[in-house]
């Protein structure tokens, strides 16, 4: 069925760019239908949606996306319930505390566009000025309802309020509001990616470099580091660090988008291979050379200084087969807003830093590639976010998981993702698939992740390659 049969309609005063941004996001991209404005005044402050000649939902306009408030913003529950079990039980902005509706009524107690716009433009982030790690990086902690107890109604599922940050609250939000809108074939979109902060863990480097830490290593009587080293260096076993074509053979279903480091080597945050030698370009063409995108991944400095990012921007282009338009900033650094503006003045198109350090989920609340919002000019960017599922790091380190607890909880996730037909982008490095040390049982979990998405979602060749 064409999208241009397929419409739904708003009616009400003349809609802010605020309105019209939330509901291109979520309503024409997720659910492939045409958004048609109707002023009509006899409605005061009340916007009205329909789908074709039906009425689907009535809310009261919040003054975040009409009058262009940039208070903080008070949050509250908002519970409305229709039949055949199909609810929403979320703290939304600036709605009264558990404020309910009629079971088969079609006004909500709160209004959808404004928790689309809260949550996309990571509003929260850029106002309240969140608490943030030793790296810049907002918590989880700060979320008005991480602490919450109880349970939360998104649609169909169930899940614990505190945890509202784990799912695409969003897309849940408006699939139990427009039940009755059927989507054809919504399924998963599965989007691998891998960070390559540290290429090679022996080969790479310069010979006295190798030889140096050959003899550090004797010294400290690392005998296993040692006899690993020289197998490496003599060709005698693959560098523990080179799962490039076990990642690539496995994923002969999907393209993969890879973000590789240029970085000049400053500990302690940017510790990968000197770029101004040969083997970060040549590994850049040969991971080219396949249906993937090799973006560039902008170091700890760059995402603030704008003369490093130039330099490394410039260096990354000039290797064959380099996308200096496409990134993800390396530690997820760069707030929302500041960030984005940067960004663009860089030339960069596609942005997949968006997603939580220590914690997994969305955190803006949505699956699915999004432009952003400048809050400053009150319009689009000419950038897509690409926001991220969940990071080996995250779970590792933040969560506290063992590898068999994050096949379970990745499983439940992408379960709920699925049902909206979301996106599911992961993000994991060449080292966390290594079975190296502290990442022994990992590379099971990323088979039973990818073996998920594949049974949940479809097989997308051009998920890179079509941003270019």
């Amino acid at each position: 069925m064409k999208a241009q049969s397929r419409f739904l309609t708003l009616c009400g005063q003349k809609p802010s760019s605020r309105q019209k941004y939330a509901a291109m996001c979520a309503l024409e991209k997720s659910f492939d239908v045409q958004v048609r404005w109707e002023e009509d005044p006899s409605l005061g402050n009340r916007t009205k949606l329909y789908w074709m000649d039906d009425e689907v939902a009535s809310w009261v306009n919040h003054p975040l996306v009409t009058e262009g408030d940039e208070g903080v913003l008070s949050l509250g529950w908002s519970v409305w319930q229709r039949n055949q079990g199909l609810s929403v039980r979320l703290m939304l902005p600036g709605f009264s505390e558990e404020s309910h509706s009629d079971s088969h009524s079609t006004t909500l107690p709160f209004d959808p566009l404004a928790a689309t716009f809260y949550g996309l433009t990571c509003w929260d982030e850029q106002h309240n000025v969140p608490e943030l790690d030793k790296h810049g990086r907002p918590t989880t902690e700060h979320l008005p309802w991480r602490g919450v107890k109880g349970k939360a109604n998104l649609g169909q599922f169930e899940i614990s309020m505190a945890k509202q940050h784990h799912w695409p609250w969003i897309e849940v939000m408006w699939n139990a509001i427009l039940f009755e809108v059927k989507v054809p074939g919504k399924v998963l979109s599965f989007r691998p990616t891998f960070d390559v902060d540290v290429a090679f863990k022996h080969l790479g480097r310069p010979a006295w470099k190798s030889w140096s830490l050959q003899a550090r290593d004797l010294v400290f009587g690392r005998w296993t580091l040692v006899s690993e080293r020289s197998r490496t260096l003599r060709g005698k076993q693959k560098d523990p660090y080179d799962t490039y074509s076990w990642i690539r053979a496995l994923h002969s279903e999907e393209s993969i988008g890879w973000f590789v480091l240029a970085a000049d080597r400053k500990a302690p945050n940017d510790v990968g291979l000197d770029p101004n030698l040969e083997v970060l370009p040549a590994l850049v063409e040969i991971l080219a050379a396949e249906k993937d995108s090799v973006g560039w991944h902008p170091s700890y400095a760059a995402v603030e200084d704008m003369r490093v990012s130039r330099k490394e921007k410039d260096r990354f282009q000039s290797w064959h087969g380099g996308n200096a338009q496409e990134v993800r900033t390396h530690f997820l650094r760069g707030t929302p807003g500041s960030w984005w503006r940067h960004a663009v003045s860089l030339g960069i198109k596609t942005d997949a830093s968006l997603g939580w350090s220590r914690d997994v989920g969305f955190r803006a609340g949505f699956s699915q590639p999004y432009p952003a919002y400048d809050l400053k000019t009150e319009s689009s960017l000419p950038l897509l976010i690409h926001p991220i599922a969940v990071m080996d790091i995250a779970m590792r380190d933040g969560m506290g998981w063992s590898a068999l607890e994050a096949k379970a909880h990745l499983r439940d996730m992408m379960h709920v993702v699925s049902k909206v037909g979301g996106t599911w982008m992961s993000c994991w490095h060449n080292t966390s698939v290594s079975e190296q040390l502290e990442w022994l049982g990992w590379q099971a979990t990323y088979l039973d992740m990818v073996d998920t998405a594949r049974r949940l979602g479809k097989c997308n060749f051009d998920a890179w390659k079509s941003q270019k």
